[in-house]
């Protein structure tokens, strides 16, 4: 796989119709048959959380230049527990800038290819998306309250749905005295296509819908045009929040 495997990739980051300022972040770092991709989205609402966003892009953005560039023959699980230590560092420099009784943090999933295999990374709710054998399979985990064990233990489904933290998220970077992230690693197969997005994207537009287009993406190339019409669908379903993604298929 890894001596035929090509990458094409394509992010876009937008304010939304209803916010003042685009609090997210994307990279779409590429080299040859490697690349690092990311969506960081800044807590709306809070003061700083574009700082948060930024803060992250541009720490892997260094990693990338700094670290990945000189030293892509490192063996992929030294380069994924490489890609964790600029993660906690991150979290520690947010918190430790943040003035006192402000909050500034964000989320953010990442996902790197390198030599046929990819690893992911994530912390919050925003997501990463695989389309293989022409289904839809979300890879990340949301931290939302819902999903906390003592929460499926001690509420009923209906309970859940209806209670006040539902959809509430539980960790972001910069937010806490720790965080832990969801990480995992696999090695591509063949054809296959991702999508990383804030939930200003999965919240506005139906899974149905990213299936599809990441399906027409995988089969055509052309993933411009799935992505302009993912934002489209956004958009008439009023674009309250910021929305980020980034595309990437495996040829």
């Amino acid at each position: 796989m890894k001596d035929n495997m090509e990458i094409n990739s394509r992010g876009i980051s937008d304010c939304g119709l209803k916010r003042g300022m685009n609090q997210d972040a994307i990279r779409v770092l590429q080299k040859g048959r490697s690349g690092l991709f990311l969506v960081a989205d800044g807590m709306g609402g809070h003061q700083h959380g574009e700082r948060a966003s930024r803060h992250l892009a541009q720490a892997y953005q260094n990693w990338w230049t700094q670290v990945f560039l000189p030293g892509s023959n490192q063996e992929f699980n030294r380069l994924m527990m490489s890609l964790k230590e600029v993660l906690y560092q991150a979290h520690e420099y947010i918190r430790n800038t943040t003035p006192a009784g402000e909050v500034c943090g964000s989320t953010i999933v990442l996902i790197l290819i390198h030599n046929g295999y990819y690893g992911i990374i994530s912390v919050g709710d925003s997501r990463i998306y695989q389309n293989k054998g022409f289904r839809l399979h979300q890879l990340t985990s949301d931290d939302v309250w819902e999903n906390l064990p003592q929460t499926v233990q001690a509420f009923s489904a209906k309970e859940i749905k209806s209670h006040m933290n539902y959809g509430k998220l539980v960790q972001a970077v910069g937010v806490g005295e720790q965080i832990s992230c969801h990480a995992r690693t696999d090695q591509l197969k063949k054809k296959q296509i991702f999508l990383l997005c804030s939930d200003g994207i999965y919240k506005y537009c139906p899974e149905r819908f990213l299936e599809k287009e990441m399906r027409t993406a995988l089969r055509t190339g052309q993933l411009n045009e799935s992505m302009e019409r993912i934002r489209k669908k956004v958009y008439d379903n009023s674009a309250p929040d910021n929305l980020s993604a980034v595309m990437i298929r495996i040829e």
